[in-house]
């Protein structure tokens, strides 16, 4: 006779001993398939290195080998890697019950289920006896049972209320009362705190329903009743599903040459990991219909590029959309748009910017408004860009004057104009006939009479001017021109100039020290000092200024 697999056991299904002998005779028909030597494998050994099929060994000392006995024998039956079971029979002929386990292997978790023992009739019924006599003998130590007057509670009293032990009452009418029937009996056990639960049950002879609930000494509250479920009323709505499910099937599937037409809406559930398997044998894809036009389709529909899958669409554009967060695609050997190698071109262009971007600041600062590099954001290029000096004229008109004659002492000065900080190079010029600088010493020992310019750090420096160190000495200058370029650091001047009596033109150059910061705003300024007059030692210092102006570019 064929073996029979029994292949739809439950956890809590009883084992018989005729299940037994057809797993046994089953066993020993598959012997000679794959018996293994003893000792082949401990029981931490992992399953897929079992060999396929079914396999048996036996052993000795099993315990320290992992196994739940020391003597006894294992049959393996492996299909694949995720169907892997064994069955460990106990060999001892020693012990009075020959105990069996079984196991599961999980490829996912790459782990061994624990073993669990296989209950048989006579055991079984030697569990229930004893327990049947200890329940027995707990009732005969503490039959503290009271049967109470009919009603004897609401539910919504607290639990506290009633008596310790167990307590049973009837009722009619208990909806009134909150009950969840009208009709039935109430059993409460009452031992302490939290250890207090009820049963009701319903006493209509037509449905025989059963509730339970818990009292919370905690938060001094019952919990909601549960109906419980019996065999008959779960298998009534088992059948009612059934029937929905049949009726569904029919009104909405249409099965033609093995295809299926579904007019509805397909939806597949799983507690964890529920797919969709397209399987062919050249091709595989699935097709999109909208009003009976085929809009695209998603797969292997290429039966000669068979480790190709595509998304494609035969009408409208193709749009991949994410909702709530990013869209990513990625691929081992680069992703392609249109032939090209999205990354590189990528990386192309990044370099192409930055290159453009170190031409432009090269141009910025070779027209002063730097310094900026390749390496600053366009921002900040373009603020480099309107830093670039484009010139300008600064006027200054009339005439201003600060003067100390004979007998006089002080000192004083005034501001001319100021010069942007991009510009680079300045000019001072007169602006009319007789306009122009003059700078008048003519004072004692000490006074001085000088052109200055300032920075905005209050650094000064004096590009024109002389303090007076000698008796019987002067010094005028008048006309006074200046051109300064920043970038040779260079200040020309011309100006009429005499010295006692002598009265000549001149030309002069003057370098600034690199201790002076020429990158900020510049301010030209005329300032004087007379110091007290002495022995053969007197005269007076003035500094003016006439119809003179600034060009800057």
């Amino acid at each position: 006779m064929p073996y029979e697999a029994k292949t739809d056991w439950k956890y809590d299904d009883i084992v018989t001993e005729k299940d037994l002998n057809r797993i046994e005779q089953g066993i020993k028909d598959a012997f000679e398939k794959e018996i293994l030597k003893p000792r082949m494998y401990k029981a931490t050994d992992d399953g897929p290195l079992y060999p396929n099929g079914i396999s048996i060994f036996y052993f000795e000392l099993g315990i320290s080998d992992g196994w739940p006995v020391n003597n006894g024998q294992v049959m393996t039956v492996r299909t694949n890697v995720n169907r892997i079971i064994q069955i460990v029979s106990e060999t001892n002929t020693v012990t009075p019950v020959q105990r069996t386990w079984t196991r599961r292997w999980s490829n996912q978790e790459k782990s061994w289920s624990e073993f669990r023992e296989l209950e048989t009739t006579t055991g079984s019924k030697e569990k229930a006896d004893a327990a049947l006599a200890a329940a027995k003998q707990y009732t005969d130590d503490n039959n503290n049972a009271k049967i109470l007057p009919a009603r004897s509670f609401k539910a919504s009293d607290e639990g506290t209320l009633y008596p310790k032990g167990m307590t049973f009452f009837w009722m009619d009418g208990g909806k009134d009362d909150g009950w969840p029937a009208n009709n039935g009996q109430v059993v409460t056990w009452y031992l302490a705190g939290n250890r207090l639960n009820q049963i009701f049950f319903e006493t209509d002879i037509r449905s025989q329903r059963i509730w339970t609930r818990r009292w919370s000494s905690t938060s001094n509250i019952w919990s909601d009743w549960l109906e419980t479920e019996t065999t008959i009323g779960s298998q009534e709505k088992a059948d009612v599903a059934l029937a929905a499910a049949k009726a569904y099937t029919n009104e909405n599937a249409v099965f033609k040459n093995g295809d299926a037409v579904i007019a509805g809406m397909l939806s597949m559930s799983k507690n964890d990991g529920p797919h969709l398997q397209f399987v062919g044998a050249t091709s595989a894809f699935g097709e999109w219909y909208v009003n009976n036009e085929r809009k695209g389709w998603v797969g292997v529909g290429n039966r000669n590029e068979p480790s190709t899958v595509r998304l494609t669409s035969e009408v409208g554009p193709l749009v991949m959309q994410s909702v709530k967060d990013e869209v990513h695609i990625h691929g081992t050997k680069g992703v392609f748009l249109e032939g090209r190698r999205v990354v590189a071109e990528l990386d192309m262009v990044k370099q192409s910017v930055v290159d453009g971007k170190g031409l432009v600041a090269e141009a910025i600062n070779g027209k002063g408004g730097g310094p900026v590099s390749a390496y600053n954001t366009f921002p900040e290029l373009a603020a480099g860009v309107r830093n670039i000096s484009t010139g300008g004229i600064i006027q200054f008109t009339g005439y201003k004057e600060v003067k100390f004659d004979w007998g006089e002492t002080g000192k004083g000065s005034f501001d001319l104009f100021t010069a942007p900080a991009k510009a680079r190079t300045l000019v001072i010029y007169r602006s009319a006939t007789y306009g122009g600088l003059t700078v008048y010493n003519n004072g004692s020992l000490g006074s001085y009479a000088r052109l200055v310019v300032r920075n905005t750090s209050a650094q000064t420096f004096i590009i024109h001017g002389l303090t007076k160190n000698r008796e019987d000495d002067f010094m005028n200058s008048v006309r006074i021109q200046l051109n300064l370029n920043k970038s040779t650091r260079m200040a020309y001047l011309t100006y009429g100039a005499s010295r006692g009596t002598d009265i000549a033109f001149a030309y002069t150059e003057v370098l600034i020290p690199n201790t002076f910061n020429l990158e900020q705003e510049l301010t030209f300024f005329l300032e004087t000092e007379k110091l007290p007059d002495s022995n053969n030692n007197s005269g007076w210092v003035s500094v003016g200024a006439r119809d003179v102006g600034l060009i800057y570019t």
